[in-house]
Parts: structure tokens; sequence; C-alpha cells
């Protein structure tokens, strides 16, 4: 009678333990290069070689203006590279690797270490990415961040890239083949947002991204990374191949709204007037259908939209939760 109550108690407490299990975290290596760089042909190699070692590790090039400004992989997007560059104070010299959002320090990039500090980590985060792709015009994202068990996360940011998995360039440094080459953001800027903090609690971004001339569109994949804004540490990140075409199931993203509507009164929609009300105090962001920031407001109770032209918007609160519009 005692064996069967230990483990009966066993089983329950087992079974306890993974209802708020974790997930494990990701590794992801941000690479800042540059094509005219002459170290970083020496260098970056072994960072390669590397990463190729370590095939769990999720790997993201991006190509800053500094220290040579003609680099063409820079020109196609020089802002949003230069960006993320700065945000991680790193702008002005090359090449510089970023581990889960710490700055790697040493300068032995062939180390076989390199990434062992990151490995066996739990996250109370997971991320799903899901792509479709619309002939060779467009992609649809839709990227579901989800809390697997209860957490204290504070404010967190989403960084979501448009990624060509390999460029075939002749650079002047003499590095002929380029990987995973950050292209554009999928959003159009790096949101900020405060997840629930109870398992289950999830929510949803969505973007559409037209092609590029440049791009090679059977190339196209995409990575993303949520990440503490205190601290910049990597929370969980994840990677949707250039192969992976979804069937996006648009009810995910309805219901999200709808609860986030039920949260996030905004009125009347569809607009009238030059007045739209909010049901809380606070600084609200409004976007374009194309993720084009239009205006910022502090508001108590109204939001001046006069001159507004006719179309869809997106207005998003300080919480990172956003409503459809439509003018």
């Amino acid at each position: 009678m005692t064996k069967t109550i230990l483990a009966l108690l066993a089983f329950l407490l087992i079974g306890f333990t993974n209802v708020n299990a974790q997930t494990e975290q990701k590794i992801i290596a941000e690479h800042f290069t540059n094509t005219l760089c002459s170290t970083c042909s020496f260098q970056n190699p072994k960072i390669k070689a590397n990463i190729r070692s370590n095939p769990n590790v999720l790997h993201l090039t991006i190509h800053p203006s500094r220290p040579y400004s003609a680099c063409i992989l820079n020109k196609h997007n020089k802002q949003e590279q230069d960006d993320r560059t700065k945000f991680y104070g790193i702008y002005g010299s090359t090449p510089k690797l970023v581990i889960n959002g710490e700055l790697f320090t040493g300068n032995d990039y062939s180390s076989t270490s390199l990434f062992n500090d990151y490995k066996n980590k739990t996250t109370p985060l997971s991320i799903v990415i899901k792509q479709q792709r619309f002939g060779t015009d467009s992609i649809k994202f839709q990227i579901i961040v989800k809390a697997e068990s209860d957490h204290s996360l504070g404010e967190l940011s989403l960084f979501t890239a448009v990624v060509e998995d390999t460029i075939f360039y002749d650079a002047p440094n003499g590095e002929k083949e380029h990987y995973n080459v950050f292209r554009r953001t999928i959003l159009g800027e790096v949101p900020t947002f405060t997840l629930g903090a109870t398992k289950g609690d999830s929510m949803v971004f969505e973007g559409t991204v037209a092609a590029h001339t440049d791009w090679n569109f059977n190339r196209i994949g995409s990575m993303v990374m949520v990440q503490e804004v205190a601290g910049k540490g990597i929370v969980q990140s994840g990677h949707a191949p250039a192969s992976q075409d979804d069937v996006i199931d648009n009810t995910v993203g309805a219901k999200e709204q709808e609860r986030v509507e039920q949260e996030f009164r905004v009125y009347p929609n569809p607009m009238e007037g030059d007045a739209l009300y909010v049901s809380e105090p606070g600084v609200y962001s409004l976007y374009s259908i194309d993720g084009a920031l239009v205006a910022i407001q502090q508001a108590q109770q109204t939001i001046n939209v006069e001159g507004l032209k006719p179309g869809v918007y997106f207005i998003r609160n300080e919480m990172g939760q956003a409503v459809k519009l439509i003018r």
C-alpha cells in the first residue's frame, strides 16, 4: 500500500512539474561583417566553420556601413542594418559576434567552446513562425509568441528579419558566398510588448513583405528574436527556412485580435471625424497597412486623426497590443 501511494505521489509530482515546464532556449549568433573588410575575410571562415559544427545555432549576418560605406550588402538597407549595429554599441568596426544578445569579446572565433555557455538553457517562451508565399510577389509572416510556463519577464522587444540564406557575390575582400544575410525587418519596426505572465498567454504578430528585385526569392526565409528591453538578452529565437511554405490560419490572429480588442478599446471604428477615442491614457503609435509609422501621440482620451487619408491602419499601445482601424 505504501509503495502504491509513493508511486502515485511521484506520478502526480512529475505531472505537476510538466504542466508548467519551460522549453529549450535556442542559440542565435548575430554576425556583423562587411564585404570590404579584409579582417572579415580572414575571421569569417572561422565563424562559419564553428557554426557548421554547431548546427543548432542560428546565424544571422548583418552588414553595417562602418568601417566601409561602399559595402553593397549594406547599401541594400543601410538604415536597419546600422540601427541593429548601434543597438549593441558596436558600430565602427567588423567583424563582431553577438551571441544571444551578448557581445563576444574574445578573438578566437574557432574555439570549440564558443557557444558552450549558451547550451542547455531553458526559457518560458516559445516562438512559432509561419510564412505563406504568394507566387513570387510577396510572403506573409505570422509570428506567435507564447508563454510555455508562468514567468516574470518585463518589457520585451521583437526583432523580425527577412533572411536570404545564400548570396553568391564576389566581394572586394575575396569572399564569394554570404550566408543568412539580413535583408529587412518583417514588421518595419522593432515593436516592444509585454506578454501575459500566465502559461498559455500569447501574442500574434503579422506582416506581409513584397519581393525585391535584388533578392533570390526562392532563398528567402525568416528569423525572429524576442529580447529583453532591459539588458538586451535574447529570451527566445526562431527560424523559418526558405523551403517553408505554410497555409496561415487567419483565425489564430483573429482570435488574438478579438481578445486584444476586448482589453484595448478604440472607437469609432471605422473612424469618423477627426477624433479617435481610446479607453486608457498613454502613448499610441499609428501605422499604415504597409507598416510605415504615421504618427505617435500622447493621449488622455482622444487622438487627433485630422487629415488622415482613407485606408486601413493599425494602432499600437504601450503594451505592444495592436488594433486594426479603418478610415
